[in-house]
């Protein structure tokens, strides 16, 4: 009887398709243990970013089901974002709290950026779906039997390949403007964004009175009609305490007031963004 050694693999062939690998996010927010005053010519930008929702949207939608981001352009020709949802559902430094009687959930950030000025242009989203497929290829193998004599095998094999694929949107806002001191750190307010979902409606069971058609999740195929609402504002007194308490090498540092400011466009405030998503809430 023919003792049968471990298989040694001398080649291996296999086709593989081509994929790049997803996309690199930009450089954005500072981890808590890496804020802090920044050499010049660099500044710190820190805010609050809130997230909101109406009394239809479930609270899902205010942490996870994609990534729902604000990016801004420098001068100096750097770019960033600020994340104000994410793919991955993350309560990380978040307080949560109601405002006009609506869920809202707090989250302090600080972001390094060179001196001068910068603006927050593009409001967009994205989500990565998975994608799957086959690739067949010729696996060459070897064995040496017991009286030492070698054997070689081919054969096809077909192999599953996991190949995600990132989807965004984005769309340009009215640029909303903050400036950057060398070595001092500064506080541009509250960004925020109130999401509302409903159920879509009329005669094909798929029109949106407010909002685009989205999947409910990725195991899901149930579609919703959502709507995100930039709005802006600025609360120091509690805002600064919430963002010491996140940075603690903020703790003792003078942080300057500088809201973003606008041109001839402007972002709603929290009341005013429930009233264009919400009707008048």
């Amino acid at each position: 009887m023919i003792r049968w050694l471990p298989f040694l693999v001398t080649a291996m062939a296999l086709a593989t398709v081509a994929c790049s690998a997803l996309p690199q996010e930009p450089p954005s927010e500072l981890e808590p243990t890496e804020a802090a005053v920044p050499a010049p010519p660099d500044g710190l930008i820190v805010g609050v970013a809130v997230v909101g929702r109406t009394p239809s949207t479930d609270a899902v939608w205010m942490t996870r089901g994609k990534d729902v981001y604000l990016r801004y352009w420098h001068r100096a020709g750097t770019f960033g974002e600020l994340l104000m949802v994410r793919e991955s559902s993350t309560l990380d430094g978040t307080t949560a709290a109601t405002e006009n009687g609506l869920p809202v959930i707090y989250r302090p950030f600080a972001m390094r950026v060179p001196a001068g000025e910068g603006q927050f242009v593009l409001f967009g989203n994205r989500r990565t779906i998975p994608r799957t497929g086959e690739t067949t290829g010729l696996v060459t193998s070897s064995h040496q039997d017991r009286k030492g004599h070698w054997h070689t095998r081919s054969e096809w094999i077909t192999t599953t390949i996991d190949a995600p694929m990132r989807l965004t949107s984005a769309s340009e806002v009215s640029p909303a403007t903050f400036q950057v001191a060398p070595g001092k750190v500064r506080y541009i307010g509250r960004l925020g964004v109130l999401v509302h979902v409903t159920s879509p409606s009329g005669p094909r069971t798929q029109d949106c009175a407010i909002g685009q058609l989205e999947p409910f999740s990725s195991k899901h195929k149930q579609e919703l009609c959502v709507a995100r609402e930039l709005f802006v504002g600025s609360a120091p007194d509690a805002d600064l305490a919430m963002i010491r308490r996140q940075f603690p090498k903020l703790a003792g540092v003078e942080i300057e007031i500088r809201p973003v400011q606008f041109g001839s466009g402007r972002w709603p405030d929290f009341t005013q963004a429930g009233g264009r998503v919400g009707g008048g809430l």
